[in-house]
């Protein structure tokens, strides 16, 4: 399951996930996509990667 949050524009900006392994945040911009992880008590980890052309 997850949650979409929208900017004053309706316009999707990140999406966050929830599950028993914890928390993930995607961003999505034109060309990349971050994700955001979070573990129960742990320390967040970043993933950035390209879309394919």
């Amino acid at each position: 399951m997850y949650t979409d949050i929208r900017n004053a524009d309706g316009k999707l900006i990140c999406r966050i996930y929830e599950s028993t392994d914890g928390i993930v945040l995607e961003i999505k911009t034109k060309k990349c996509v971050s994700l955001i992880h979070w573990s129960p008590g742990g320390k967040p980890q970043v993933t950035n990667s390209k879309k394919p052309a």
